[in-house]
């Protein structure tokens, strides 16, 4: 019944497995932003010189722990599209596993914007953290807009 959809959904599971791939590579990446700023925060601080080389370290270490995630969230944001093709076009007897699939990207998103913005906290540069916010703002929205219209769409159409 669904055989005229097959190259379409193989064509999107080949589209959403590097990025399966990439936040893999981003639980290391995340981790080693965290021991960056732990690290930052161990740097002597005895004199003006110190203090100074510190604060410079926290900061650029806190920027990394911020990018980090929002990389996360601008990944998983990149794939929840085509999970809702694959909700609203696939196999009508596997939609709920979309829509599983969706939700939890939803959570993705929404668990790594919830690091950025910690991290935003912590950060001096106004433009920056401005800049930031504005797209974690943006990155949520998008989640949930998505999340809805699927999970809008399985109430539908599951009767």
């Amino acid at each position: 019944k669904y055989a005229y959809r097959e190259a379409e959904m193989t064509t999107l599971l080949a589209e959403i497995e590097p990025v399966r791939n990439e936040l893999e590579t981003d639980i290391d990446r995340d981790s080693d932003a965290y021991n960056l700023v732990f690290d930052a925060f161990k740097l002597p601080k005895d004199t003006d010189e110190e203090k100074s080389t510190r604060s410079a370290a926290i900061q650029s270490a806190t920027r990394y722990a911020a990018e980090v995630p929002m990389q996360v969230a601008r990944r998983v944001i990149s794939i929840m599209p085509k999970l809702e093709v694959i909700a609203r076009t696939g196999n009508q007897n596997a939609v709920t596993d979309a829509c599983v699939a969706t939700m939890c990207a939803r959570t993705a998103v929404l668990g790594a914007l919830m690091n950025v913005r910690i991290n935003l906290s912590s950060i001096k540069d106004e433009d920056y953290v401005k800049t930031m916010a504005l797209e974690a703002s943006s990155l949520h929205d998008q989640a949930v807009a998505i999340e809805k219209r699927v999970l809008d769409y399985l109430n539908e159409n599951l009767q």
